[in-house]
């Protein structure tokens, strides 16, 4: 029999890494020649909840002068090329990567390749990755990219993302993949004093805590993830969000007070939602799944194609 089911309610792939997406983006319709500009290829974004980002761009400076390179929100690094007594018996000119912070000027590190990996007068690429752990990797070159290095960064203060062109490019294209980290996207400020002190103090009767009451699953498609423990905050438009605050006994350890469980917008029907639910897999679920709250005390979440129902019981203030 067919258990796929089993992740809707309790994501029982038993695995401890929260699931990842992948967002494959090609920019490569910059005209022939490209002068000191500032290119945007997303404005805002990418850095809340992501995994690892990486933009690899590939262009070629117009006489061997300048320097392009890619932003990642206050960061840049920048490729040029410099001219040495060396040069020659090493193979050409010295490519130098500079990690900067733009917000304060400051270089935060000067990385050098091997001049026989690269052209400076030809086309390079330039690949710079950084994972929300604060790691930035950087690799490159004229053919086969080099790795250069990594270097130790802060989480970026703002999601913008360029590519910078001082002076002269040519032949100029890039690809953006940002990885999304499920968990990262699920957390939101909230933890458990501020939870308690928002639940006290609103008039909402529906923000408030709502605790496990009891299940009913098909064992053969679905079993509850645990004992679930939710608070439910207003979204401002008619609909709760239904924050985690314990009660997971699958997957314990990816989950942690404050992350959305659940969100509920609001139906034509007093007090039926349409929901998505994330499983302890933090994976979304969005299809046939309804909330209905009965009495003002019984929360109801449905999962009809799994013949499973939860139920939270309202916690008196």
């Amino acid at each position: 029999m067919n258990r796929s089911g089993i992740a809707i309610i309790t994501g029982v792939l038993m695995s401890v890494t929260a699931s990842a997406t992948s967002l494959r983006e090609f920019y490569d319709d910059f005209p022939g020649q490209v002068s000191d500009s500032v290119i945007v290829l997303q404005a805002d974004g990418w850095n809340r909840g992501f995994g690892v980002v990486t933009i690899e761009a590939r262009a070629a400076l117009k006489s061997g002068k300048g320097s392009w390179g890619i932003a990642l929100g206050n960061y840049s690094v920048m490729l040029e090329f410099s001219s040495s007594s060396l040069s020659d018996i090493q193979g050409g000119d010295r490519p130098l990567i500079k990690v900067i912070d733009t917000e304060s000027d400051a270089i935060v590190a000067t990385l050098g390749g091997s001049p026989r990996a690269w052209s400076s007068k030809g086309e390079n690429t330039l690949i710079v990755s950084i994972t929300a752990s604060g790691t930035m990797t950087i690799d490159g070159g004229h053919r086969i990219p080099e790795q250069i290095g990594d270097v130790a960064v802060d989480m970026p203060r703002n999601g913008a993302m360029s590519i910078v062109v001082n002076g002269k490019v040519e032949s100029l294209r890039a690809v953006v993949e940002t990885e999304t980290d499920a968990i990262g996207l699920l957390s939101t400020n909230w933890d458990a004093a501020t939870l308690e002190a928002h639940l006290d103090a609103s008039d909402d009767r529906y923000e408030t805590f709502w605790e496990y009451l009891d299940c009913t699953t098909n064992p053969d498609m679905a079993v509850a993830g645990g004992r679930y423990r939710l608070a439910g905050i207003s979204d401002g438009e008619g609909g709760y969000d239904l924050i985690y605050a314990g009660g997971a006994s699958v997957n314990p350890d990816l989950w942690h007070i404050g992350m959305i469980k659940a969100k509920l917008k609001p139906t034509i029907f007093e007090n039926h939602y349409n929901v998505e639910w994330y499983d302890s897999n933090a994976e979304s679920i969005i299809y046939d799944v309804s909330a209905d709250i009965e009495q003002e005390s019984i929360l109801s979440i449905n999962f009809p194609r799994y013949q499973s129902t939860l139920r939270f019981s309202r916690v008196a203030k």
